[in-house]
């Protein structure tokens, strides 16, 4: 085996390692989205959590107004809001951890941005060798043609000349 098949083996070799690191990056990029996804939903969710205790606060402190209130609806109502409380911490714990998510997601992105440029630059310079060394055997197999034709053309001389002899 001689260096430029070495070498052509070598980057196939590369541009396999290359492939498989862009279909890495492809698989982080969906992950990425979907965690992306994750983290909107549990935004919205916890926006709506608000808007919904706001709207429910609002209608019984309203239906409240104006009335004797006695201890035993204090106390309903007190129990509604710490449940809407505990509630909202944890769509708020959601939605820290699927921030978090997201932002592993995207290390893992860059990492692997990364990884497939440094294998594109890897084929790259196997290419430029490759050409290199093919623009160099360019001038040495025109020799060798020639060479060749010289010699097809003394042979065929030698035989004519032997011929008239």
């Amino acid at each position: 085996m001689d260096d430029r098949e070495m070498i052509a083996r070598l980057r196939d070799l590369r541009s396999l390692r290359e492939q498989r690191a862009q279909e890495k990056v492809i698989r982080q990029h969906a992950t990425l989205q979907r965690a992306e996804k994750k983290r909107q939903e549990a935004v919205r969710a916890t926006e709506t959590h608000v808007q919904e205790t706001v709207a429910a606060e609002q209608t019984e402190f309203g239906a409240l107004l104006g009335q004797a209130v006695d201890v035993q609806d204090i106390h309903r109502l007190q129990g509604r809001f710490q449940k809407a409380a505990a509630d909202f911490e944890l769509l708020r714990k959601a939605e820290e951890q699927a921030a978090a998510a997201e932002q592993d997601c995207q290390g893992k992105l860059t990492k692997a941005r990364g990884e497939h440029r440094s294998r594109m630059r890897a084929v790259a310079k196997l290419d430029v060798l490759l050409e290199r060394l093919a623009a160099r055997s360019l001038p040495r197999q025109a020799l060798l043609e020639e060479s060749r034709d010289e010699e097809a053309v003394s042979e065929r001389a030698s035989h004519i000349g032997n011929g008239k002899a």
